[in-house]
């Protein structure tokens, strides 16, 4: 499903079918929904377990096809194909995520002046 509104880049991914993968807002918010925990807490990769894995690509391909279902990703995708996705996930977030920003001169200053 190719969205010419579609926020997001897509990834095409091969499993039963080729699926475009797309972290846009809709899948944030689905998977913070689904594992109980901020997007920025889980994309931590040693914080995060294969169930939130499972989540972050399960949600992912809801824009191609919303009535995918958790199950029946779940039945396409071996432990190691899972391992295959890793390099996929870190373009994805780069593509996505805005940039951090460096710290400024000064901003630690501030941080140890207690405040009146």
């Amino acid at each position: 499903m190719t969205n010419a509104k579609q926020a997001s880049p897509a990834i095409v991914v091969d499993l039963d079918r080729k699926r475009n993968f797309v972290l846009d807002l809709n899948a944030f918010c689905e998977l913070e929904k689904r594992v109980g925990k901020s997007l920025f807490k889980l994309i931590k990769w040693d914080d995060m377990g294969v169930n939130d894995l499972r989540y972050l690509l399960w949600a992912g391909l809801l824009t191609d096809d919303p009535s995918l279902t958790l199950e029946d990703f779940s039945k396409m995708v071996s432990m190691q194909k899972l391992q295959q996705f890793a390099p996929m996930i870190n373009e994805m977030l780069g593509r996505t995520m805005p940039p951090a920003e460096p710290a400024k001169e000064g901003d630690a200053e501030k941080k140890e002046q207690p405040t009146a």
